[in-house]
């Protein structure tokens, strides 16, 4: 009998640890995400026939401090209808419509979202005379709006979770037998996990996402150490000399 409530100790201690790890990189998580959006977020610009592109241009550059745009192009009516044409559907739309019905555009793509900035700039181009409208993803930018308010609580998260592990760890440093052992660990991890944060200066993150997920060996070894000295230790799995 004990030795299944050691087993269900043991997997309890395992699910805690993966929750411990996916709180503290789902900042990251938020950050991938964000901007795989931002990559397929297109804004679009339709011109007035008398537009003149560079006056347009000019308010494109306007500096903001969190909205970068990544892409800034020009593509013209003409354009618009050759590539338009080349769809069967479309083409016979366009063969009874017998002129070309749309207009100059100009394309924006962003690098990084800021919501108040986002909204400046649409707005600024919306007053002049020379934008009739301004086109993009709504719901695209809901989602983007939706990262950007729960970023503040991620990072509050972040910090309650980081200050949770030092204090486990400091618990476990004059609660347990093996107290040599506990003080290089915590030691080791004060001292690399110090060096990181003033090299990177943010907190580490277990799983880089990127293209494909890449793994921190580190981070991952110093996530070991708290799981066995801390997590593990709490349910009284391992021995005791360990």
């Amino acid at each position: 009998m004990k030795v299944f409530i050691d087993l269900a100790k043991f997997f309890v201690s395992v699910i805690l640890a993966i929750f411990f790890v996916i709180m503290f990189d789902i900042y990251n998580l938020f950050q991938w995400v964000e901007n795989k959006l931002v990559d397929k977020f297109v804004l679009h610009f339709v011109l007035s026939e008398d537009a003149i592109v560079e006056n347009v241009l000019e308010v494109l550059k306007t500096d903001f401090k969190k909205l970068k745009l990544k892409e800034v192009s020009y593509i013209t009516k003409q354009q618009i209808f050759d590539e338009v044409r080349q769809k069967e559907e479309l083409a016979v739309v366009l063969n009874v419509l017998k002129q070309n019905p749309f207009s100059d555009v100009i394309k924006v793509k962003i690098e990084n979202y800021s919501k108040k900035e986002f909204e400046d700039l649409v707005k600024a181009m919306n007053l002049t005379s020379y934008v009739k409208q301004s086109l993009f993803d709504y719901n695209m930018k809901s989602y983007l709006d939706r990262i950007e308010e729960l970023k503040p609580v991620v990072v509050l998260v972040y910090k309650i979770v980081f200050i949770f592990v030092v204090l486990t760890i400091i618990f476990y440093l004059f609660n347990t037998k093996n107290l040599q052992t506990n003080f290089a660990i915590v030691l080791l991890f004060t001292i690399l996990y110090s060096i990181i944060m003033l090299f990177n200066k943010k907190f580490i993150n277990l799983i880089v996402m990127s293209e494909l997920i890449k793994f921190d060996l580190f981070t991952v070894f110093i996530f070991i150490m708290i799981y066995l000295f801390c997590i593990l230790q709490n349910f009284k799995v391992v021995d005791e000399n360990f």
